[in-house]
């Protein structure tokens, strides 16, 4: 890798030859620095491991690790955990990388935004990446992002008419990730979970068992991974061959949970009950509430499945069966993907990340097959 001079080979560097009144670290410095120079690497350029310089410098991981730590303080590397060692740009880099989270103000201890921003702030930590928050109700305009001089925005975007404000951004020139959010229209650096896919598995899972007339109570229409659901649950239908019955949704273009008696009226309403259940997260309270007030039984009488898989899922008399989406991950990923579009090695294209469907004892056959 470094056979450019005989004379300087690593083995020549080894501690058995060392050189008088220079560092150990100084000389991998040299040497990266030399065959960089003589590999004409570019930004965004994978490096050598640690383990392979160690291995061909004959020298200690701490050592080399030091001499790349001060290689990256100085804005000539980018290190990515997982990842590699990569070339930045010394003419483009300030040190390390300043981004904007926009979010709009939300409950640090909800059971979605909570390990949503434990993700992205651990990350960021990890990464030294200076965050300047941006909470407010809308996305901030490209004129605000430059004025900032940040490196970038991370945007916890969830409503669906925020992909024209990101495609804003985008066109722009500015570098965007928008978090939680997915666009089938555009191409654009957005990370979500697989909203369409867990909602389709799910209703697979319930077809399977020979439920029919399948209920789904979500929330806001406006959410991206509200209508991403409600695709999800429409394909899986036309898969299995089932026509779904239109008055088993219930959707509204506000939060359900500050309408309580509306599911009451919906479900009063219904010509014939539902075997089995759909729940979004915030409205899955209330139903259970009201499925117990009616002397419902869960499994016996109706099945039921609930979006996001918090701890008390387990923790019921009857365990709740769930889809359980990787929120935490989702917020790390977001900061380790903008940091590889500035160093060029991220295209910039959409992520989705799988979701989990979490088997429990709410789901059975419906009362007639029992």
């Amino acid at each position: 890798m470094f056979e450019t001079d005989p004379d300087a080979t690593p083995a020549n560097r080894r501690a058995d030859k060392p050189v008088e009144n220079v560092p150990r670290y100084k000389l991998v410095q040299n040497c990266l620095e030399k065959y960089i120079e003589d590999s004409a690497l570019k930004p965004g350029d994978k490096l050598p491991t640690e383990l392979d310089l160690c291995r061909q410098l004959g020298l200690s991981r701490a050592t080399v690790n030091r001499a790349l730590k001060e290689m990256e303080q100085r804005g000539l590397l980018v290190r990515r955990r997982g990842s590699g060692t990569y070339l930045s740009d010394p003419h483009a880099t300030r040190g390390h990388a300043r981004l904007l989270l926009s979010m709009r103000p939300v409950d640090l201890e909800d059971v979605y935004y909570g390990p949503l921003l434990q993700g992205i702030l651990e990350s960021a930590s990890e990464q030294q990446v200076e965050l300047i928050l941006h909470a407010a109700a809308d996305i901030p305009i490209p004129e605000d992002i430059q004025k900032d001089e940040v490196d970038g925005i991370v945007a916890i975007s969830v409503e669906q008419d925020d992909v024209l404000k990101l495609h804003a951004l985008h066109e722009a020139g500015i570098r965007v990730v928008g978090v939680a959010l997915r666009s089938r229209f555009y191409t654009l650096p957005l990370i979500c979970t697989d909203n369409f896919g867990g909602m389709r598995q799910a209703i697979h899972h319930l077809i399977d068992y020979g439920h029919r007339r399948i209920a789904f109570i979500a929330s806001d229409l406006r959410l991206s991974d509200v209508s991403e659901r409600l695709l999800g649950y429409f394909t899986a239908h036309a898969e299995a061959g089932v026509v779904p019955s239109p008055e088993c949704l219930l959707f509204t273009y506000s939060c359900l949970r500050n309408s309580p008696d509306l599911i009451t009226q919906w479900w009063s309403a219904l010509p014939e009950p539902p075997t089995a259940l759909l729940l979004h997260g915030t409205v899955a309270p209330l139903t259970l509430l009201l499925l117990q007030s009616r002397g419902i039984r869960v499994p016996q009488d109706v099945s039921v499945i609930v979006v996001d898989d918090i701890p008390i899922n387990s923790l019921l008399s009857t365990p709740l069966t769930a889809i359980k989406q990787p929120v935490y991950q989702l917020g790390r990923r977001s900061i380790e993907k903008m940091l590889q579009m500035i160093d060029g090695t991220d295209p910039g294209q959409p992520e989705v990340l799988p979701t989990e469907l979490v088997l429990r004892a709410s789901v059975t056959h419906p009362c007639s097959e029992s």
